[in-house]
């Protein structure tokens, strides 16, 4: 399961981008559980750090730094941030991998965006679709995105999703910021739950997480005017 999401080129200082870095990890729900780290490379071979406190903003600027600046391959560091935050479970394996572009102002090709994997152990869908919305909340508040869709690769692929028109997947669980145009007469008489929340609109298709209605993606798209 990944949630994707961007938002329009938009400015942030690094303490900025530090501070929606802890507000998200500290919102974050303990499901898939693990530690969480943030990844190092050191002489070529990347380790992990114990994030110990998500509420320092401090030790985060730092690390938001070290691991833009690796993500430039030790060269100048792009414009805006690049932040990787994870959490591995006891075995090592990751259980949440978080990678966030913010800070970007300008048009320059890439997009402030998330991606956040999720890795559940559980079949338990009410459990996963509840961390989902969890994670969702989280990501929104932290980031204020201008949408947010948690699917999985093929559920997009399923949809007709096409990546070079900027289009929204539509996902199981899809928030919709103000700037997104929806024509909500097409919802009418669905099974798609419609709820308010943090400042956009909540689209849950009916079916689980893991197997949501392609047909109902579909209408959502044609909502979005993409069909």
């Amino acid at each position: 399961m990944i949630i994707l999401g961007g938002w329009d080129w938009r400015a942030q200082s690094l303490e900025s981008a530090a501070q929606s870095t802890s507000r998200m990890v500290l919102a974050m729900p303990n499901e898939p559980t693990g530690e969480w780290v943030t990844p190092r490379n050191d002489g070529g071979t990347y380790v992990y750090d114990s994030l110990d406190d998500a509420s320092d903003v401090s030790e985060l600027m730092e690390r938001i730094e070290r691991t833009t600046f690796d993500a430039a391959g030790g060269r100048r560091p792009k414009p805006g941030f690049d932040i990787k935050v994870y959490r591995l479970t006891d075995a090592k394996d990751y259980a949440v991998e978080c990678r966030i572009r913010s800070g970007l102002e300008g048009p320059r090709g890439v997009r402030n965006h998330t991606l956040v994997r999720l890795h559940f152990d559980s079949d338990d869908q009410m459990l996963v679709a509840r961390a989902v919305k969890d994670h969702m909340a989280a990501l929104i508040r932290a980031w204020h995105p201008d949408y947010l869709s948690a699917h999985t690769y093929e559920f997009r692929d399923a949809q007709g999703w096409d990546s070079s028109t900027r289009q929204i997947p539509v996902g199981w669980d899809t928030y919709l910021g103000d700037s997104a145009s929806l024509d909500l007469a097409r919802l009418d008489d669905s099974d798609i739950t419609r709820s308010e929340g943090d400042g956009g609109l909540y689209l849950t298709l009916p079916g689980t997480p893991d197997a949501p209605s392609v047909e109902s993606a579909r209408l959502v798209r044609r909502a979005l005017g993409y069909e």
